[in-house]
């Protein structure tokens, strides 16, 4: 009852106290992305940016208002998506649709908001968060489960400020291999610190809030606690939501065909001992995207961490101008940070297609790029996918192809300090979860069969180069690269191999707006030669409320 007490003061202190943006949640796998993909996908004639997420609920409520529904598909799964997105944007979408039932009379007067008051000046929007799921793993075998409740509130005071909190309490028995990561990094995926529960459980919670201000109608501020994504794929290799949540301070400017986003965050380096202050770290991100047409999009941006153990933590001020290069101040303070540089890409053909890729460059000598030599330093990820709406001309069946690949020791760094300037926060990588030195494919299917059902398919195959015992092979992004045992002959998939391999089925019912009931079959195997197979074989039934679908595949 003691946890029961302390999770509602949270909750309400939150509520007075905290304000934060009106945002989407920053998960790539919420509802509404796909929704808005398909709408951006088959009507260019809106400028709207996709490449950094969460999307503002104004954003998405100006885009949707300027499409209206003359171009929507006559079918009937289109016009009740088009609805959910309305009616989940209500207050910026001028829809004005009332519940058919309402509860206790004054709770969800709309469909999508347990509670709100809308006043002159001041907006507030109450909902509970839910996420219950039931397993059982057969080949290990165990039961397993999560258990996540919690809340989040949003809203405006005036025109200009905009404030927006989530809170959950989670409980979970992960697979054995989500058990093994949290064991190995001392952090739950997608979270970070975490208590042990139950035995094999882990009792955790997760908490976002930040304050949203208009400076003018071209700049806009965001301040608070939460993470950010970049780029149009099921994966980033610029930028995740992979990590735990950061502290954060995000600018931006959106003039004619330009948007210019600035990102400075103070980052956890090390996770240490209870009752320890962990060691911070800082995160300086600019990234500038660019509509060259109706349907081309291209970005370019630079990210650098920034580690000063020996000046007590201190953020270097020279990287808090927002519009030089950092590859110019790291020259010039002795190049003592870690700096990516990187390039993001959309097409978008024919109202049907989308071609989307990202290329980062943590270092790279040109002359060793087409060597035989094979340097070490020659360190880059690239990506490349295709999302392709209602295949074989099947209405909302629509695929979604990735491949990521990423060179060994992209992403770490040297020194006696390395771990204050790899590109990692709260011991989880800021980019791909599996590091470095690998490959992978990713197949997504997604059919909405009938308004209310969904059937996802997601395929996931990959290999990686991992340590041979007392060798840095370049896949584990944790460690000092200067211990590497050679400068040359370094390739792909270097080390000992491992095969993994991924199957994921979920048939989900929405019963009401945003409460799914899903069935999900989970499939993963890791193979290596001359060892056991790793096997996971799950049965899932879950609820969930205001809660996105989450997906492990690492």
């Amino acid at each position: 009852m003691k946890s029961v007490r302390i999770f509602i003061f949270t909750i309400k202190f939150l509520g007075y106290f905290t304000v934060l943006s009106q945002s989407l949640d920053p998960s790539v796998e919420t509802y509404s992305y796909h929704l808005l993909d398909r709408r951006e996908i088959q009507d260019t004639s809106q400028l709207f940016f996709t490449h950094s997420k969460p999307y503002s609920r104004q954003d998405v409520g100006d885009f949707l208002q300027a499409l209206g529904t003359q171009s929507l598909e006559h079918s009937s799964v289109s016009r009740t998506n088009q609805k959910y997105l309305s009616t989940d944007l209500w207050a910026y979408t001028k829809n004005t649709s009332l519940s058919r039932k309402t509860f206790l009379k004054h709770l969800y007067l709309r469909p999508s908001d347990l509670f709100f008051i809308q006043v002159s000046r001041f907006t507030l929007h109450i909902n509970p968060i839910l996420s219950v799921q039931v397993g059982y793993d057969i080949k290990e075998p165990k039961k397993l489960y999560r258990n996540t409740r919690g809340a989040y509130l949003y809203g405006k005071i005036g025109k200009k400020i905009g404030f927006y909190t989530y809170l959950t309490e989670n409980q979970t028995v992960f697979p054995q291999y989500i058990r093994n990561y949290i064991q190995d990094h001392n952090s739950v995926p997608f979270a970070g610190f975490h208590k042990p529960f139950g035995g094999d459980g882990n009792d955790f919670m997760t908490f976002r809030g930040y304050l949203d201000i208009d400076l003018s109608p071209e700049i806009n501020l965001q301040f608070g606690h939460g993470k950010q994504f970049i780029g149009n794929g099921c994966r980033s290799l610029i930028l995740s939501d992979f990590s735990n949540n950061y502290l954060f301070l995000k600018l931006k400017t959106q003039v004619w065909k330009f948007q210019y986003t600035n990102l400075f965050a103070k980052l956890t380096s090390q996770v240490l001992n209870a009752n320890q202050v962990f060691p911070v770290k800082y995160l300086a991100f600019h990234h500038l995207s660019l509509q060259i047409t109706p349907t081309f999009n291209i970005g370019l941006s630079e990210a650098v961490v920034i580690g000063r153990p020996q000046q007590n933590m201190a953020f270097d001020l020279s990287y808090l101008n927002p519009i030089i290069f950092y590859r110019a101040v790291e020259f010039h303070r002795g190049s003592p940070d870690n700096v990516l540089l990187n390039l993001d890409f959309k097409w978008n053909i024919w109202q049907r297609m989308q071609l989307y890729g990202q290329f980062s460059l943590d270092e790279l000598i040109f002359s060793e790029l087409f060597s035989s030599r094979n340097w070490w330093g020659n360190k880059f990820a690239a990506q490349l996918g295709l999302k392709y709406l209602d295949l074989w001309n099947i209405d909302h069946l629509d695929l979604q192809l990735e491949g990521n690949l990423v060179r060994p020791f992209m992403y770490s760094h040297s020194g006696t300090n390395f771990s204050f300037t790899n590109y990692q926060h709260y011991q989880q990588a800021l980019a791909h979860p599996m590091g470095a030195n690998f490959w992978e494919i990713i197949a997504f299917l997604r059919y909405q069969f009938h308004v209310k059902w969904i059937l996802r398919t997601k395929l996931w195959w990959a290999q990686k180069g991992e340590d041979v015992e007392g060798e840095n092979n370049g896949g584990d992004i944790f460690k000092d690269n200067t211990t590497r045992t050679k400068d040359f002959g370094h390739s792909l998939l270097q080390g000992k191999q491992s095969r993994y391999w991924i199957s994921d089925w979920s048939l989900s019912y929405q019963w009401r707006h945003n409460f799914f009931v899903e069935l999900n079959y989970f499939y993963r195997s890791k193979a290596q030669d001359n060892a056991v197979r790793e096997e996971t074989q799950a049965l899932f039934l879950a609820v969930r409320w205001n809660f996105p679908k989450r997906s492990y595949e690492f």
